[in-house]
């Protein structure tokens, strides 16, 4: 099974919204961005899609439901942003006992 991010590196407006979407039956995932990226955020509150957890911001869970996405809350202001999405599960959705089973990068741009 290949895992990869479609495109790895998305290029949007001021106003642009990013949205995850998981196309696989077979996993589940998660969006994680560095908690430096917060104060780029042009929103005071990341949830309900995002919560911090130590040093880095974890989405809800990326499953194999379209109607369950994830997006960022708000526009980031101009800049690069690096994340990933770590790959935790696998066949029915069980997370691995020993860690993600791949991480994903990825980088978003506004312009």
């Amino acid at each position: 099974m290949t895992q990869k991010l479609t495109p790895e590196t998305v290029r949007v407006g001021q106003d642009g919204i990013v949205e995850w979407a998981n196309i696989s039956n077979e996993s589940k995932g998660y969006v994680v961005i560095p908690a430096a990226i917060r104060s780029s955020f042009t929103c005071d509150e990341l949830r309900p899609y995002f919560r911090a957890d130590g040093p880095v911001y974890r989405s809800l869970p990326l499953t194999s439901f379209e109607s369950e996405t994830v997006r960022l809350p708000c526009p980031l202001e101009p800049g690069t942003y690096a994340y990933e999405v770590v790959v935790v599960g696998a066949g029915l959705g069980e997370a691995s006992a020993t860690g993600p089973e791949h991480t994903l990068k990825g980088t978003i741009v506004v312009d």
